[in-house]
């Protein structure tokens, strides 16, 4: 059963030279709700179609001087015209005539006289059809524009990250990196990291380490962590211990960052002539002392909420742990441990503590990037991963 045909009111130019058959169309074409233009010459049409503007022509083939062929050749050549759908009326009932309009681009013919249905219902559906292409080609045009205003905040958004990732990379350029006591290395799951590491000597030598992991992933975690890293430098350049670090680094991330953004974080500070590390652990998995000889002699599990959570009353106490014989502190993110192989096993403490012992303490933090590489296998981590190891020596050794 065919759709109900749909009532298109439109404005339609007929074209005739017979003025009896110009009254005809226009008064049924009124009836239907149409508003109507005649034309009594193929020229004159011409020149309507080029000033105004139409849903639908009604075309007379036969007309002195310029006769219907013409204006449809010309109509359907000229780019601003040619998606106007034209009906062509003839007299001459041949397949000659009705094939070279179709050829030349007609939507469809009528025969004079003309059938009062048969003229409602081929214009109604070239109409439906003409208003529903109309339609496709605004979609069309509305998803290129969509398309294009993603194209752009795409692009800005690459700009902004790579601004992002440029003042990360300076940041992690800090001299304190470079410091021979110090390994670190951090993987991206975006372009930009959400986990930063950081390290400096005070003016007495003493070594403060930083990890931190901001919510999130990409710039928004990134931003959270300018502050943080701000004030962890300045506050060890000036002799802060780590609680003071700790207070101002949560007050930082509390005035500045939004409400459900937080930071967790390990801030330690290593003190080689008295053997002695100071930790502070902030949501983060627990640090661990390895000995010498790769056994974790040590855990420092998370004692206070991640900064930027609470304000007022933040727990900043820190543990106190005194060293006997030589090793190195082990901090990382929790995106080391929930690291997937291809049967979706976590990396996790068993292989962490695997990779600490298996090794010579020199090539520790080496053996230990190399077994997350060969865990993943051609998979990439869901979460940043970072990992920092510094040496705990004697300041005789």
């Amino acid at each position: 059963m065919q759709p109900p045909l749909i009532e298109i009111a439109a404005t339609v130019l007929v074209v005739d030279d017979a003025e009896a058959n110009r009254e005809l169309l226009s008064r049924r074409l009124c009836k239907e709700g149409h508003s109507v233009v005649v034309a009594c010459n193929g020229a004159e049409a011409l020149e309507l179609v080029r000033k105004h503007s139409f849903d639908l022509i009604l075309l007379d083939i036969m007309m002195p001087d310029v006769d219907g062929y013409q204006v449809l050749e010309t109509l359907k050549k000229e780019e601003a015209l040619h998606h106007i759908p034209v009906i062509m009326i003839t007299a001459i009932d041949d397949i000659q005539s009705i094939a070279r309009c179709i050829e030349l681009g007609a939507e469809d013919y009528l025969s004079k006289p003309f059938n009062a249905i048969l003229l409602r219902a081929r214009i109604t559906a070239c109409l439906q059809k003409k208003f529903a292409h109309d339609l496709q080609q605004r979609y069309r045009n509305r998803i290129e524009e969509h398309n294009a205003l993603l194209e752009n905040h795409l692009q800005r958004q690459t700009e902004e990250n790579h601004l992002v990732a440029h003042l990360m990379g300076k940041m992690m350029h800090s001299p304190g990196l470079r410091d021979d006591d110090v390994h670190y290395w951090i993987s991206a799951s975006d372009l930009v990291s959400g986990d930063l590491v950081a390290a400096a000597r005070n003016s007495q030598g003493k070594l403060f380490v930083m990890l931190a992991d901001a919510t999130g992933h990409g710039l928004p975690a990134a931003l959270n962590l300018l502050p943080v890293n701000w004030v962890f430098y300045r506050m060890v350049e000036k002799g802060f211990p780590v609680p003071i670090i700790v207070e101002e680094m949560n007050r930082a991330v509390k005035q500045q960052s939004p409400p459900d953004r937080f930071v967790a974080a390990i801030v330690a500070s290593i003190d080689t002539e008295n053997r002695i590390i100071e930790l502070w652990n902030g949501g983060m998995p627990p640090a661990m002392f390895c000995d010498h000889a790769g056994t974790v002699t040590r855990t420092f599990p998370a004692t206070s909420f991640p900064l930027g959570i609470v304000g007022d009353g933040f727990p900043t106490r820190s543990e106190i742990y005194q060293w006997n014989d030589d090793g190195q502190l082990v901090m990382f993110s929790d995106g080391l441990l929930e690291a997937e192989d291809d049967q979706g096993m976590h990396f996790g403490l068993q292989h962490l503590t695997m990779a600490l012992g298996e090794a010579p303490h020199d090539k520790r933090f080496d053996n230990l990037v190399e077994r997350l590489h060969r865990h993943l296998g051609e998979k990439s981590a869901h979460d940043d991963v970072s990992l920092l190891m510094t040496r705990c020596i004697t300041a005789e050794a």
